[in-house]
């Protein structure tokens, strides 16, 4: 299985990854500032999420068939359509239309 891992935080990324090589996965590990990143997210069978940077992950950067996991949890203002702001949680994928 070829495993990408965005994020390697100690809390979060490093084991993700480190787990994934135990079960004799193909893991690439990058993050938030890797260059031309939807070359390395397209390539994963398995992509794991968690730098904290909300939307970074969106649907032309993911492998048709592709598993995605969502770890990363921001908290970012939005207007309803009242126009009131509010806080909502997101992830760092852009799963909505």
């Amino acid at each position: 299985l070829d495993c990408v891992v965005v994020g390697h935080s100690e809390i979060v990324g490093k084991p993700i990854a480190f787990y994934l090589l135990e079960e004799l996965s193909t893991v690439m590990i990058c993050h938030h500032g890797t260059r031309n990143l939807s070359h390395f997210t397209r390539q994963a069978d398995a992509l794991f999420v968690a730098v904290g940077k909300p939307g970074l992950i969106t649907a032309n950067m993911v492998k048709p068939g592709a598993v995605v996991i969502d770890i990363g949890i921001n908290s970012i203002e939005v207007e309803d359509e009242s126009g009131q702001k509010r806080r909502k949680t997101v992830g760092d994928v852009d799963f909505e239309p």
